[in-house]
């Protein structure tokens, strides 16, 4: 079964090299831009994944409800997904992944990724985004993703006119941080529903 694989890993090299050009185009036709509830799209995507993979016990989600954002619904999926895959590709078995959504103070939606795995040397750091770059070696990869690769995720947080960070996790492990520009997020209740007077109970 080794030419089946090969052939698989050049399908998904092929797909990804015409995703990036066609993400490299001025014209982007296939992005959609529409509202998207992003609280609700994380959640969901989360909740797939960890069934799919027989994660839930390894994976957290904290995610603020009411974040909407501009941007293309399956595109931010992918993101999300892509992320997941690389946080449990690179750390143990049993190591936890967690995952929130957060209003920040400069109006953005930040979606954060983190895992407790080998963490990303500094050196390493500044070229993860580059295309057809890897992490590690063959044998630290164990498992087959869908492998969009950091380079197409940073192209698709970009069109969504955001951007994407990655930090050490203390004591160990890699945090991916994305903001997004947020439409919407609820406002505190700051002023308390007037209680209607009881009417008098005199007999």
């Amino acid at each position: 079964g080794n030419s089946i694989k090969d052939t698989e890993r050049l399908q998904n090299l092929v797909e990804n090299i015409l995703l990036a050009a066609k993400l490299e185009t001025e014209q982007n036709n296939m992005f959609v831009n529409e509202e998207v509830n992003l609280s609700n799209l994380i959640e969901d995507t989360v909740q797939k994944f960890s069934a799919n993979f027989n994660l839930a016990d390894r994976i957290t989600a904290n995610i603020s409800s009411d974040l909407y954002v501009h941007g293309d619904g399956i595109a931010l999926v992918s993101m999300i997904t892509n992320l997941l895959e690389n946080a449990i590709k690179y750390s143990a078995a049993n190591s936890p992944i967690q995952v929130s959504l957060q209003h920040t103070d400069h109006n953005t939606a930040q979606i954060k990724v983190a895992d407790q795995g080998m963490g990303i040397p500094d050196a390493e750091k500044k070229k993860i985004f580059t295309k057809f770059y890897r992490i590690g070696s063959e044998d630290t990869r164990k498992t087959k993703g869908t492998g969009l690769g950091l380079f197409i995720i940073k192209q698709l947080v970009e069109l969504h006119n955001g951007t994407i960070v990655v930090s050490d996790n203390e004591p160990q492990g890699t945090i991916f941080a994305i903001d997004l520009p947020c439409d919407y997020y609820p406002e505190p209740q700051i002023t308390p529903t007037a209680i209607p007077k009881q009417a008098s109970l005199e007999v």
